[in-house]
């Protein structure tokens, strides 16, 4: 039950508004006990923890508005009594098969050769939930706070726990419930492999042989904390709030095994799934992921990438022939329009044995303010309408390098021609302490200095996926005979 007491100093007198209140005969609201009902969700599983308490009750001097400011009246305060009340806070989490995208239930079978998410959910508004006496509210919900702060000061229906006449119009009693969020682990068993832990503390575990795993989501002890929200006519202001607890709430640490047992693969000689990885991805720029995956035969094997999740392969990697089990390879693409992608990578060995597909997601951005795009502009196929198409194969780099003529007197000068296409950046270097750079040279070609011997020139490009690549040539000098 709450009862709110209002009180008010003028003159050195005290007005017990609830006083005046029970002299009139007002409702007093009986307890009420609510039990809820938690039915297993189809998406994540929870742990519920909950207590109750009750005959609780705290006095509060410093009402204040949202803006900091005080009642017209100096000495505003309350008082709140709590009893009967129940709280219960749940933690909820899930875990997803990578490569399927199946959510699983505790005791689930997966293929030994995939990953698992095994994922803290955010906390919403409605995982703090409790229940007390009277009001038109009974299941008010609460706030995940940092230390369990006051919320903004919001008189907000959902937060309604009472109402009374305080002589002059109806005055509304509001509890805000915060929750500090606790710290969040993982407790990985031997046998799994896992990425290193989101923020929240979410990982991507693989499976290093058949068998039973239990990983264990961990949430630290935390607290919570309750603080009044009222109105009145009295006020013209509005809402009010205190930033003082009335009763803080222990929440021991809690707990949740959830069991896993892998299976063998469907094919025993299929390569595993693969890991992949990919970079942050910009607009115009090649965006590269990395996979990796061994064969059980440790024959040699080929990745097999579809780059926009239709169900088909786009691309092999390598583009021809096959690698050692175990070897890791990239892959390219450059993607037109922003958004999220979505890639799926398999692993194929010489045999035709083909892994489950390995699905890896990110999401491209535009480019940094002032980036030239013309290039990428350029480079952009379209469709039959236009428009332009969203991922496409990174333009095979171009270098072409001449020099002319490649025969000299010596102390005589050349002209060097070269020209790079699909690339960033190139420099040419002479021997001779040539240097220049750019993609193109001058027409007719860039005058060199003397050369007095034999000369080599070395076109160096970064291409579009930023490897290196370089192509020469060398200048020679005629040869001088002396009569003897």
């Amino acid at each position: 039950m709450h009862n709110i007491f209002f009180r008010k100093r003028r003159g050195g007198c005290i007005l017990d508004a609830m006083s005046a209140l029970m002299r009139r005969g007002s409702l007093i609201f009986l307890p009420v006990v609510f039990f809820l009902a938690l039915v297993a969700s189809a998406h994540a599983e929870s742990v519920v923890w909950n207590t109750s308490f009750g005959a609780t009750q705290s006095y509060f001097r410093d009402l204040r508005y949202p803006n900091g400011g005080r009642p017209g009246l100096a000495g505003h305060g309350g008082w709140v009594q709590f009893s009967g009340t129940q709280d219960q806070i749940t933690y909820r989490i899930q875990v997803t098969d990578v490569e399927t995208g199946e959510i699983l239930a505790p005791d689930a079978s997966v293929p030994i050769e995939d990953h698992v998410k095994l994922e803290f959910v955010p906390h919403v508004y409605s995982d703090i939930w409790f229940v007390t006496s009277g009001g038109p509210q009974d299941s008010p919900y609460g706030y995940w706070v940092p230390g369990a702060a006051p919320p903004p000061i919001t008189c907000t229906p959902a937060d309604q726990v009472g109402s009374s006449w305080d002589g002059v119009g109806p005055q509304n009693s509001f509890v805000a419930h915060s929750v500090n969020p606790p710290a969040k682990t993982l407790t990985i068993p031997s046998g799994m492999t896992c990425d290193a832990p989101d923020a929240d503390g979410s990982q991507v575990c693989s499976f290093n042989a058949q068998g039973s795993y239990t990983p264990v989501f961990n949430w630290a002890a935390t607290n919570g904390s309750f603080y009044l929200r009222m109105t009145s006519p009295r006020f013209a202001n509005g809402c009010m709030g205190s930033s003082n607890s009335y009763y803080n709430l222990a929440v021991p640490a809690q707990t949740m095994p959830f069991p896993l047992t892998t299976r063998a693969p469907l094919n025993p000689h299929a390569p595993l799934t693969p890991s992949v990885t990919a970079a942050a991805c910009t607009i115009g720029e090649p965006e590269t992921i990395t996979m990796k995956s061994t064969d059980p035969d440790n024959g040699q094997i080929r990745y097999g990438i579809d780059w926009d999740d239709d169900g088909s392969t786009d691309q092999y990697a390598p583009s021809s022939g096959y690698v050692s089990s175990g070897t890791t390879q990239t892959a390219s693409r450059i993607y037109a329009l922003v958004g999220a992608k979505k890639v799926r990578v398999m692993a194929q060995d010489k045999d035709g044995n083909v892994s489950s597909w390995a699905k890896v997601s990110f999401t491209c951005a535009k480019p940094a303010e002032g980036t030239d795009t013309s290039a990428f502009l350029d480079l952009t196929p379209t469709d039959a309408n236009g428009n332009p198409v969203d991922n496409f194969a990174v333009p095979v780099a171009n270098l072409d390098l001449r020099a002319i003529p490649s025969l000299v007197k010596q102390g005589d000068t050349t002209k060097v021609n070269w020209s790079a296409s699909n690339v960033k950046t190139c420099l040419v270097n002479g021997q001779n302490g040539d240097s220049w750079s750019g993609l193109l040279s001058l027409v007719g070609g860039n005058v060199s200095k003397p050369i007095t011997g034999a000369t080599t020139y070395t076109l160096s490009c970064i291409d579009l996926t930023g490897t290196s690549l370089t192509k020469q040539a060398t200048v020679n000098v005629i040869p001088t005979f002396q009569e003897k």
